[in-house]
């Protein structure tokens, strides 16, 4: 079984261009967070909350929940981890997230103001390049549930993640602005000119990428 892991406040409408031919796949719905809750734990009880004992699975993850997929893949035996438009380790994330560790703005700042700051940079920060993807980038942003948004950048900037899995397959766009390409040191399968939201965009070649992948 496929295990599609969304990325922060996205739901399974952000998978609808990966095809997957005859494989079955399962799409994790976000479960409740538990306050300070770490990304490590939040990974361990989606687990428990979805898979089926002793399955051979694969798991996929999107941005963050890519970072899932990783903690997921250290604390379980899967049969492969896929990761897109992620990271490995705390060191391959931006300087800007970098930063926040060190200035906490989304402490002092409400959570509905994060969601229209989001609204104005989304565009260039997911490297958005048509209208449709404009009003599905701003739905899902609109979407998402606020104590969800608030624990998940809680539970990023705490992210301690300091060893790579060779293991890992990782599909990285150059034109990535959340996840900058430079900042990725682990090897990983280029789409070129794929910015963060080309899970969407590029869903073909994408879905190229996993196949040759989980049936190799």
């Amino acid at each position: 079984m496929i295990y599609l892991i969304p990325g922060l406040g996205a739901d399974a409408k952000v998978f609808k261009n990966l095809n997957l031919q005859h494989h079955p796949f399962i799409i994790m719905d976000w479960i409740k967070p538990i306050k300070k809750e770490s990304l490590a734990n939040y990974a361990q009880r989606l687990v428990k909350h979805y898979f089926v004992p002793n399955e051979e699975a694969i798991v996929i993850g999107l941005s963050m929940g890519g970072m899932i997929a990783k903690e997921i893949a250290k604390q379980f035996q899967v049969k492969k981890c896929i990761i897109i438009s992620s990271v490995q380790t705390s060191k391959q994330l931006s300087f800007g997230i970098k930063l926040a560790r060190l200035i906490p703005l989304h402490k002092v700042i409400s959570v509905s103001s994060l969601k229209r700051l989001n609204h104005l940079t989304a565009n260039y920060f997911f490297s958005v390049k048509d209208d449709i993807s404009r009003r599905a980038l701003h739905k899902t942003i609109d979407e998402t549930d606020p104590e969800f948004l608030d624990w998940a950048i809680g539970a990023i900037l705490s992210w301690k993640s300091e060893e790579a899995m060779p293991s890992i397959i990782h599909i990285h766009g150059n034109k990535d602005r959340i996840f900058p390409v430079n900042n990725i040191t682990t090897p990983y399968h280029l789409i070129n000119n794929g910015g963060h939201w080309m899970i969407v965009e590029r869903g073909k070649e994408i879905s190229e990428i996993i196949l040759k992948t989980i049936e190799s």
